[in-house]
């Protein structure tokens, strides 16, 4: 079964939110509806609540119908880690491409739009990143859109290396190692888990780029 990714709004998904009021449904939209309903219920009560029947009595439709774009919870959570994984890599990108072609400073913003992105958006990121699908097996695109990412973050540290701006070593070594402190600062920030650490606090905007300031230049290639 193919899945197509119908990317919603999810800016004003946050980890709490007003309720919002439910507009008719209207014939041709009713994945996006679903989606939007799902986005919603995680605020309010959790990626584990969720279920399709319920999704649909939100939308305010028959199971049967719903069934026609998802089968089963996972076949949501997948959609929703999927458009999630495409908006992330949107907001990296553009963030990076301000400061081309400085590789270094590409990678600074793409790792602080990273953070923003994880900050703003809990729910999905627990869904992007957690176990909550049972089986990702059955849902190849959400990998090759999750690589897709990381290929970018690749790039940019080869393009750093060629620059002479990262010492000489796999780039995939020094990306997965930007990515892993850059996700765990995402992590900490949005759980309040940095509560008592120096500088934390300031600004979480102004804590990552400490962090990330300290991470470029413990990357850096030495000069005489």
């Amino acid at each position: 079964m193919r899945h197509e990714v119908a990317i919603v709004n999810m800016d004003a998904y946050g980890a709490t939110m007003a309720p919002i009021p439910r507009k008719p449904y209207h014939h041709g939209d009713l994945r996006a509806a679903l989606l939007a309903a799902a986005l919603e219920e995680m605020g309010r009560h959790g990626a584990a609540a969720l279920s399709l029947r319920g999704l649909a009595r939100l939308v305010g439709v028959t199971h049967t119908a719903a069934y026609r774009h998802f089968r089963d919870r996972d076949d949501v959570l997948a959609a929703i880690a999927e458009q999630g994984f495409v908006q992330l890599g949107q907001a990296m990108q553009t963030a990076a491409e301000q400061h081309r072609p400085n590789a270094l400073a590409m990678m600074r913003a793409s790792g602080l739009a990273y953070i923003d992105f994880a900050v703003s958006h809990p729910h999905p990121m627990q869904v992007m990143f957690g176990d909550l699908i049972r089986d990702r097996s059955k849902y190849p695109s959400l990998a090759t859109i999750a690589r897709g990412n990381a290929e970018f973050v690749t790039e940019l540290v080869r393009q750093a290396m060629q620059e002479g701006s990262y010492r000489d070593a796999d780039p995939r070594l020094i990306a997965l190692a930007s990515w892993a402190q850059v996700h765990g600062l995402a992590m900490l920030l949005s759980s309040g888990m940095v509560e008592g650490v120096a500088g934390a606090g300031a600004d979480s905007a102004i804590l990552s780029a400490a962090v990330l300031d300290l991470l470029r230049d413990g990357l850096a290639a030495p000069h005489p």
